[in-house]
Formats: structure tokens, C-alpha cells, sequence
């Protein structure tokens, strides 16, 4: 089959480090691996770090404070609507040129074009959704006076699509309260991995990091505040006084600095570990350093990669106890808890104390992953959306 992956997003691009960059790249290399043959239009690219392009992003900063919330939003909204144009000629011209049989978007906010260049050269359409857009938009950003707007285009896309790709049943329920009709065409695939995709054999950062025999509870991912790391280190903090627990957290992120400084006032400095932003090549070892891997909060919607990651190097994990998780795991392959502290709190002590329940759930969790959650077999459900 030839497939046109079309991601209209200005924003994103496929060299991401980020989950929604491993997820196209991951797509894509699976259906290639199959045997496929795939194009690709991209509406995203990345990020410039010249001097010229952090002035322009300064001034751009300084000219949002002066301009009501509402009034910028709105212009961000009506430059998107000039970028679908723009991106619609682009795909046009790919699909003139490639002959595709499907085409494979990512949907994107307030983007229309692939839906509607595809119905109108006659190409199958196949749309995978990973969040409510204009929901999330307002959530992130503020509201526009193009948010009917968005929700109408939204309800457009579902319409004309062949098939529609979602990561939970949490989004799948959202479309069908909007448009019941949609039953039929909506799949649930959830974010997966690749067994190839880390080093299974390099040794653990354990010396690296001055680690000796402690059980290490780690956390792994962008430090934003939608993926709870204050949780997760207060409710460490309460393990202060135990010798041999140690807590570390990998990655970069907006709020990294205010955990460092939560750490500082909760008095466990010595005991968290921050690594800072680390090279993709090296996840796998840091992941292998830990015993308890963590992620104490996530969106109502959204699959969250990193504990099927978690999964594939056996691990014990603790997870949020939101739909999406709850899609692929149960209480016999990990610990779920609610965003609190305490239950947070409770889900480590059960972990902490027992050797025999780690082994149990990362088993159980290491065996369900590699069965149902890989990336191959994402790709080949996903194209059964054609059929």
C-alpha cells in the first residue's frame, strides 16, 4: 500500500524527542517495515536556536502582554486558518506526485485541508485523533472567537473521514456524544512501542549517579505540570526518613526549577536525583536504574507512552487511574492511584514493601506489552480502518 502521512500542525515535526514525535516516527517505520510504501507532508519543522530567532520570539512575548487574551488567540486562530490553505496546496501537490492509496492525517486544530484535499482527489482518508482540540486549546491557551468554528470543523472531519484512529475510549466516547454516527469508523489504539527502540543491554547509570544498593522510584518525561512530579515528590517525602530509598527524576521541563525548589523546602534534597534533559540513546539505562517507575497524573484523554516504555523493561509502575489507563492496564499489571498525595503515597508503601508485588506487576505488565502494545501491531489495526 502507499500511505500519505499528512501532519498539518505548524508546530510539529517529526525529529521530535517528545511522545507525539516517537508516535509518527514510530507509525511510520512500522508500516514501512511491513512493506509499505510511505510519503510524508509535514507542516511542522524544527525549531530555529539562532540568536535571530530567540529576539523574534522575545518580542513576540513582550507583544502578547500588551494585546487582550482574547484578541491574540484569535490571531493565532486566523493565522492557523491561512496555514491549512497553504498546507492544502502542499498535499495536493504530494498526492499528484506520490499516487497514494490512503491518506494518513494527524489531526490538528482547526486544520480541515486533509480531509478535504483527499475527498476531492478521490483517496481514502484515515484520521488519528489524540486529544479533544478545541477543548484542549481553550485548556492551554484561551478562548478565540474561531472556537465554534473549530468545533464545527471538527464534526466536518469525523463526518468525511473513512475511519478514525483514537488513542482511549475516552476520546472515542467524546466523539460519539457529539456524533453518534461515528460509531462504526472509530477504532481505540493506544499508544505502544517499539521492542527495538532502546539499547535492552547497556548497563544502568547506578554508578553514574552515585547509587549503591538503594531502591530507586523514578519518573521519566517532560516536567510539566499535567504529569504530576510535585505529586510524586511529596508523597516521597513522607519516605524521608528511610535510608535506602532514593528518588530520580529524568528529564527537562518548565517546572523543573520549582521542583528543586519544592525539594529544598520538603528537606529530601539529598535524596532526589535530577538528571536534567538526557539523550534519547540513554532512556533505557535510566530507566533500568529504577525499581518503582512513576507517573502520578495524566489528562482524562491522552495514552501515555511512558508507561508502556516502563513496561518494556519489566518494571514496576504506578500509574494514574484515568480511563485511558485504565483501557490497557488493571490492578494485576500495575499500581493505579488518584492524582492525591496520599494515595500516591499509599500505591509507593505497597511497592516499597514488597519486593514479591514489584516482580509480580512488571511481569504481568512486561508480558501484556510486548503481546498487545507494540507499534507493529498499531499499524496493522490502524489500516484495518480501510477495509
Amino acid at each position: 500500500m502507499r500511505i500519505l502521512y499528512y501532519s498539518p500542525h505548524p508546530h510539529l515535526y517529526l525529529e521530535a524527542p517528545t511522545g507525539y514525535g516517537r508516535h509518527m516516527r514510530e507509525m511510520i517505520n512500522a508500516w514501512e517495515s511491513q512493506g509499505h510504501e510511505v510519503s510524508k507532508v509535514i507542516g511542522g519543522q524544527k525549531p530555529k536556536t539562532s540568536n535571530k530567532s530567540q529576539a523574534a520570539s522575545g518580542r513576540k512575548s513582550r507583544l502578547k502582554k500588551l494585546i487582550p487574551s482574547l484578541i491574540w488567540e484569535s490571531l493565532k486562530d486566523f493565522q492557523l486558518l491561512k496555514h491549512d490553505v497553504r498546507m492544502a496546496a502542499g498535499l495536493k501537490a504530494a498526492i499528484a506526485d506520490f499516487q497514494p492509496d490512503l491518506v494518513y492525517e494527524r489531526m490538528a486544530y482547526l486544520q480541515t485541508s486533509g480531509v478535504n484535499v483527499a475527498r476531492e482527489m478521490g483517496v481514502k482518508h484515515i484520521l488519528e485523533m489524540n486529544a479533544p482540540y478545541p477543548e484542549e486549546r481553550v485548556a492551554f491557551s484561551g478562548k478565540s472567537v474561531f472556537l465554534a468554528k473549530a468545533r464545527k470543523a471538527e464534526k466536518k472531519v469525523w463526518k468525511a473521514t473513512h475511519g478514525i484512529s483514537v488513542v482511549s475510549s475516552a476520546l472515542k466516547s467524546y466523539i460519539l456524544e457529539k456524533y453518534p454516527k461515528a460509531s462504526e469508523k472509530v477504532a481505540v489504539i493506544p499508544n505502544a512501542i517499539s521492542p527495538t527502540s532502546f539499547d535492552q543491554n547497556g548497563d544502568d547509570m547506578r554508578q553514574k549517579l552515585g547509587l549503591n544498593d538503594e531502591l530507586v522510584i523514578g519518573f521519566l518525561g517532560s516536567i510539566f505540570p499535567y504529569h504530576g512530579v510535585d505529586t510524586l515528590i511529596q508523597a516521597f517525602s513522607s519516605f524521608r526518613d528511610r535510608t535506602d530509598l532514593r528518588l530520580l527524576i529524568v528529564g527537562d521541563g518548565e517546572t523543573l526549577g520549582a521542583m528543586k525548589e519544592l525539594c529544598s523546602a520538603l528537606d529530601i534534597t539529598d535524596k532526589v536525583i535530577f538528571t536534567g534533559a538526557v539523550p534519547h540513546a540513554n532512556v533505557g539505562s535510566y530507566i533500568r536504574t529504577m525499581d518503582i517507575c512513576c507517573m502520578s497524573r495524566s489528562n482524562w484523554y491522552g495514552s501515555p507512552v511512558k508507561i508502556f516504555e516502563y513496561g518494556l523493561f519489566e518494571k514496576a509502575v504506578l500509574a494514574p487511574d484515568v480511563i485511558p489507563v485504565r483501557d490497557v492496564m488493571s490492578e494485576t499489571d500495575g499500581i493505579l492511584v488518584d492524582d492525591s498525595i496520599q494515595s500516591t503515597i499509599k500505591g509507593l508503601q505497597r511497592l516499597v514493601e514488597s519486593e514479591e508485588l514489584r516482580k509480580w506487576v512488571a511481569s504481568n505488565w512486561h508480558q501484556k506489552v510486548l503481546a498487545n502494545y507494540t507499534w507493529d501491531k498499531a499499524a496493522t489495526k490502524t489500516l484495518s480502518l480501510c477495509e
